[in-house]
């Protein structure tokens, strides 16, 4: 059975504990956030942030505390040690080793499917394509907009000629957000620029890097589901604190939720039923914004202490089940 001599090389068991640290994480973080009901979307993302961050951190703190009793000992296995269960053997094999290891060949081929793949076509088709593009000026509503709100001279406003509902914006030295002809033309000017103003936070906070160190972590823990799901939850909750900047600077408090629904939900009802799963997942997305800003799902209370306390209590259980 040569697989199994597999898991008693560092890069396995780092990612056996990786992932059984972020299950333990994932669960503990869960039931903080329902019985404290922590609705802001700002210490939801927090929260779940360290879902991803301690795993691979932990890993190198209880090597350092004592490497002798974290790596791998054939003679020291014990009901709360993966390698009790991974190296149970039934009729001449380890279940539980093949299981782990096709989940994690498994998450391999997802995480090329859904995150490295789209990555490199997406680049190689906008060297290909080039973007047909209008003068914002053309666009009395538009004009009237960009008067009201504060942008840097390094972001640039760029209309794409098509009646497609098209809005995304691009974090560089030159900061860019691009919005459709078919936007522009379907919103009223509180509800065009409640939309603005989401893209111009996300650019604004993409400038700490947060979420960059964060995906990187995510790809150092591409064998991992769990990482993976909450990952996107940590995404949509980015959106949900985008949405909550712009409404700030909205005299009409409701017009950003307005233009989610007639951007991405009024006309794809039928739609949705019969796409695939990725557009199923992105409208009920949408959904979730728009309830949050109808709903005023925040809240001011800052929860510094408890998140001490959890991450504390997250290392310590850790720290015992390896």
């Amino acid at each position: 059975m040569n697989y199994i001599y597999l898991f008693s090389q560092l890069p396995f068991i780092f990612a056996v504990q990786n992932t059984i640290h972020s299950i333990i994480a994932a669960i503990i973080i869960e039931w903080v956030l329902i019985y404290w009901n922590i609705k802001d979307p700002k210490w939801n993302q927090i929260f779940l942030s360290t879902v991803i961050l301690l795993p691979p951190l932990t890993f190198l703190l209880y090597l350092i505390i004592d490497s002798g009793h974290y790596l791998f000992n054939a003679n020291n296995k014990y009901i709360f040690q993966s390698y009790y269960w991974i190296y149970l053997k039934i009729d001449n094999i380890f279940p539980f080793a093949l299981f782990i290891l096709f989940i994690f060949i498994f998450m391999t081929i997802l995480f090329f499917i859904q995150e490295i793949f789209p990555i490199f076509f997406y680049y190689l088709k906008e060297r290909k394509e080039k973007i047909s593009t209008i003068i914002p000026s053309y666009f009395p509503q538009l004009k009237e907009v960009l008067e009201n709100i504060a942008i840097n001279k390094n972001c640039h406003i760029n209309v794409i000629d098509a009646s497609d509902y098209i809005v995304y914006s691009k974090t560089g030295k030159i900061n860019n957000i691009y919005i459709s002809k078919g936007v522009i033309e379907n919103l009223n000017i509180e509800q065009l620029k409640g939309i603005i103003l989401h893209e111009l936070a996300h650019i604004e906070r993409n400038k700490n890097n947060y979420l960059l160190i964060l995906y990187i972590l995510r790809i150092i823990s591409f064998f991992n589901p769990v990482i993976l799901y909450e990952f996107r939850r940590l995404l949509q909750e980015e959106e949900k604190i985008c949405d909550k900047l712009a409404t700030e600077q909205l005299n009409n408090k409701k017009a950003l939720a307005e233009a989610l629904y007639i951007l991405y939900i009024k006309n794809r009802r039928a739609q949705v039923k019969t796409s695939n799963f990725k557009e199923h997942t992105a409208y009920y997305n949408i959904r979730k914004r728009i309830k949050a800003l109808r709903t005023k799902e925040y809240n001011h209370n800052d929860y510094y202490s408890l998140l001490a306390i959890t991450i504390m209590f997250i290392i310590v259980i850790n720290y015992f089940i390896i």
